[in-house]
């Protein structure tokens, strides 16, 4: 059987094989891979947040990964510049996790920007509890958290795992005006 269906597919694999193996002067083994390490709390504590930093690093890890970012609890938008000088401190990257839909404090201080979901079993259109992220000014304070964050030196932002709509989901009113505008009556949840 001849390969000439896939001639890009040998050099593809011959060039996967030779940049894939373990840096010069790096241990082979399990631990040599690890190199960024994700964590959900740090210790509120500096001097114990900086020994568990320096552990990680220790432990051969040249990222972490922390979050979500919340209003409670030991990583808030307020404490990410100490918690990027002590990344750093510890010769470590840093990149945080930001929530999108999820973001309590931002639904708790603008409730209007709450999205709304079809109720199967109802049929009508209930809160989510989860931020519409078509609504401009929605859009606009995730821009600004994202500006926020970079301006103190983060090393990465990651978008949480909460971004994404379920199919009843996304039921806001500026989709719900876009629906009208585009087909030229209102919609109408139906049972």
């Amino acid at each position: 059987r001849s390969t000439s269906r896939y001639p890009a597919f040998f050099p593809v694999v011959l060039l996967a094989a030779l940049f894939s193996g373990v840096p010069a002067g790096a241990e082979a083994g399990p631990a040599a891979r690890i190199k960024a390490f994700s964590v959900r709390e740090l210790p509120a504590d500096d001097m114990k947040a900086s020994r568990f930093l320096g552990s990680l690093r220790d432990a051969g890890a040249d990222t972490v990964i922390v979050g979500p970012i919340g209003p409670e609890g030991s990583i808030t938008k307020e404490r990410v510049p100490h918690m990027v000088f002590l990344a750093h401190q510890a010769r470590l990257k840093i990149h945080f996790i930001l929530p999108v839909r999820t973001d309590g404090a931002a639904l708790q201080s603008h409730p209007e920007w709450e999205d709304r979901r079809y109720d199967l079993s109802s049929g009508t259109l209930q809160p989510s509890g989860t931020l519409d992220v078509f609504q401009p000014a929605v859009s606009r304070h995730l821009a600004e958290t994202v500006k926020f964050m970079a301006s103190y030196a983060v090393d990465g932002i990651v978008l949480g795992d909460d971004l994404f709509y379920d199919d009843t989901d996304g039921f806001g009113q500026d989709m719900l005006d876009a629906y009208r505008r585009k087909y030229g009556v209102r919609f109408e949840p139906r049972r």
